[in-house]
């Protein structure tokens, strides 16, 4: 079997809707949306079995970036989505309006190289929490990015872009060191 990964999932999606959507590719054979076991909401994030590789490819290829709920969905083999997770060229934006959508950020951020991903963490009422991510496939692309665009107007409010922190790390670990770039090699 393969398993794709699917990111930037809007709350409402459910196991049903991406089965239904899937199949339109492929023979499915599983859904797993995990669910937040605090909020007991989805994490926006699931994983989707074929029977072949070569039907996860071809599924992963025509419904990358198809939006559902307004959001353009994020798809990649589930092997490369856990691959790396240490090191990536992952971007903190900071001082968001709360009328930015992950499309928005997508539109600014998309001439400066491949993205892998876009979050905007939310509140439960669905308003964005002022802040939000841009993960570039390679560091060069993070680097480009972050000069031209720290200090610039997104919405009509100036931002601040630095390499984010990592999760579980001290307050000091961010991702882009010296040492995230020689394992990545990008």
């Amino acid at each position: 079997m393969s398993k794709l990964f699917v990111n930037n999932l809007d709350t409402r999606v459910d196991e049903d809707i991406l089965y239904e959507l899937f199949l339109q590719a492929a023979p499915v054979v599983n859904v797993n949306l995990p669910i937040d076991r605090v909020t007991g909401q989805r994490r926006g994030y699931g994983f989707i079995e074929f029977r072949h590789k070569k039907d996860a490819d071809y599924a992963a290829l025509i419904m990358n970036e198809i939006e559902l709920y307004g959001k353009p969905m994020r798809i990649k083999s589930a092997d490369s989505a856990i691959e790396g997770q240490s090191s990536r060229a992952k971007l903190h934006i900071g001082n968001l309006s709360p009328s930015v959508r992950e499309a928005d950020l997508f539109g600014v951020f998309k001439s400066f190289g491949k993205i892998e991903d876009i979050q905007i963490p939310r509140e439960e009422n669905g308003t964005s929490k002022g802040y939000g991510f841009v993960i570039f496939e390679s560091f060069s692309a993070a680097d480009k990015a972050l000069e031209m665009i720290n200090g610039q107007c997104i919405a009509e409010q100036v931002v601040r872009v630095s390499y984010a922190l990592k999760e579980g790390m001290k307050k000091t670990k961010r991702y882009g060191s010296s040492m995230d770039r020689a394992i990545v090699g990008k």
